[in-house]
């Protein structure tokens, strides 16, 4: 069983989650959430969260996996 990682509550530990992986690879995933009309009322948090990774000094080329992303957004705290 995996040990439950913290949520993502602060912009350090938001550039920590990100920076291992590519981020047009990121931004992509990102840019899915935002065309689902389920999303609509995290828009504001999602362009934020694109603002965030095209802005960031990371280059990996480590790609997200579905799983591995589903991960990454449930640890954000959206409130």
């Amino acid at each position: 069983m995996r040990a439950t990682q913290p949520p993502i509550n602060d912009l350090a530990a938001l550039d920590a989650a990100v920076s291992g992986f590519d981020r047009i690879d990121l931004l992509s995933a990102v840019a899915g959430l935002q065309l689902l009309p389920e999303n609509a009322e995290r828009i504001v948090r999602l362009e934020a969260l694109a603002h965030r990774v095209a802005c960031g000094q990371f280059n990996r080329s480590r790609k997200v996996a579905p799983t591995r992303f589903v991960n990454f957004a449930t640890r954000l705290h959206w409130g």
